[in-house]
């Protein structure tokens, strides 16, 4: 989108620096060495974008003037700063920037931080799982429709004075054939089941691990839907895992715990800094999407989000595992767009390892670990500094944590680790008596 830039920087050279390259993508740039020259073009240009370097009272004054006036008003403005983050952070709230730009700044990070701005707000994100359920309302529509059909068929094939009040109790006297009788339950089942499904179960009768195994062997290519039974009829727990030729390309969520989105994964990686993804998200909206919206503005690359979308999928697939409840189906040569544009192509073999693991891990965690709403303290006399210098980066961090008033839902929240490696630690502390609970 080419657009009209303002530029206010008292000083020369990042300037030139910066229009040279706006030019370059296409933009109108006009210049001011000061806030009242820019409050001056910005009346005669009406730019759709400033980027304002301006300290203290008069970045306020501009600011608010741009605001107070009509045609103005809206006009998205970009704080370009020296700050350290924080303090830059506090300054952009105050002004009510769209975007902070550092300085120095790479051409790169102009032109990411531009587009971001200028892309507006952005376009609603079709839900995950609405081609799911409208697949399965249709499919129990249909089965719904086939069943009443045959009833209605078997009901005709029978005189109608069976029907009738007056003989109703000459029914069992009046019932067809065996075979017929049998072939008609036959007929009943095959249509209540849904025979276009490739595979539908229940997770107490087949479990997961052993659905993905035949699937893996097959080398089925489709959308395995997952739902627990959670005692919440209207909204549960559910994963969808995307094959292609027996690997899993991605997993979805809907309604599991936020430490699965995949912004932890990418802060975990290393690949963004916590209080960037806390912007992005603010002016990005649902987590959706978020990882193809970050490499298009350069924040991480495709191997940054590639890496997280493995972590968030294994583990997706991890906490299916612990479902003891619930049903599953299997649509053969169903796809998602997000699958098909990440095509991770990951093992089944190598997940179900880790996966049951895991699982095994958490009957022994429970132990200790009874419940999520669990509130350890640290027991002052036990722990030393020396225990304390022993322990790994993520123990500290589990363990500055416990304020005796948190919950391990809220110490999950706190660290954004996952709830399996906070519990893992909280058994290990719980059972060396260094926290009690």
């Amino acid at each position: 989108m080419r657009a009209r830039v303002l530029l206010l920087d008292a000083v020369e050279t990042p300037r030139r620096v910066a229009r040279r390259q706006l030019e370059l993508l296409g933009h109108e740039v006009s210049e001011a060495s000061n806030v009242d020259e820019a409050l001056a073009l910005a009346e005669r240009v009406v730019p759709q974008l400033v980027l304002a370097e301006a300290a203290g009272l008069e970045l306020e004054r501009f600011a608010k003037s741009l605001r107070a006036t009509e045609n103005l008003k809206d006009v998205p403005l970009v704080l370009v700063t020296a700050l350290p983050s924080p303090r830059a952070a506090v300054v952009s709230a105050t002004v009510g920037a769209a975007d902070v730009l550092g300085k120095p700044f790479a051409p790169e990070a102009l032109t990411a931080v531009v587009a971001h701005v200028l892309e507006g707000p952005r376009e609603v994100v079709e839900d995950p799982f609405a081609a799911a359920r409208a697949a399965t309302d249709a499919d129990r529509e249909l089965r719904a429709t086939n069943v009443w059909d045959e009833i209605g068929r078997f009901l005709e094939g029978l005189e109608t004075s069976v029907l009738r009040d007056d003989v109703a109790s000459s029914w069992s006297e009046r019932r067809p054939p065996a075979v017929a009788v049998l072939r008609f339950s036959e007929d009943l089942g095959r249509h209540a089941a849904g025979g276009e499904v490739a595979l539908r179960g229940r997770l107490e009768h087949v479990a997961l691990g052993e659905a993905l195994q035949m699937l893996q062997h097959l080398a089925h290519t489709g959308v395995l839907h997952v739902e627990a039974d959670t005692g919440v009829e209207e909204d549960p727990r559910a994963v969808q895992i995307c094959l292609r030729e027996g690997r899993v390309d991605l997993a979805l969520a809907r309604g599991v715990s936020p430490e699965f989105l995949l912004g932890r994964y990418l802060v975990a990686e290393g690949a963004v800094e916590p209080m960037d993804l806390d912007r992005l998200i603010r002016r990005g909206g649902s987590d959706a999407r978020l990882g193809q919206r970050m490499v298009k503005l350069g924040y991480i690359s495709r191997d940054d989000l590639d890496r997280a979308l493995s972590r968030q999928s294994s583990e997706l697939v991890y906490e299916a595992l612990r479902w003891p409840r619930g049903r599953f189906a299997f649509f053969r040569y169903a796809t998602r767009p997000e699958a098909e544009e990440a095509q991770l192509g990951m093992p089944i073999t190598a997940i179900l390892m880790e996966g049951l693991r895991r699982v095994d891990e958490w009957r022994l965690i429970a132990e200790q670990v009874s419940s999520f709403d669990l509130v350890p303290e640290i027991d002052r006399r036990a722990l030393t500094e020396e225990q304390r210098a022993r322990m790994s980066g993520e123990e500290r961090t589990v363990l500055d944590a416990i304020d005796g008033r948190r919950t391990v839902r809220g110490i999950v929240e706190a660290t954004r680790l996952g709830s399996f490696d906070v519990c893992k630690i909280l058994y290990q502390l719980l059972s060396a008596r260094l926290v009690r609970a």
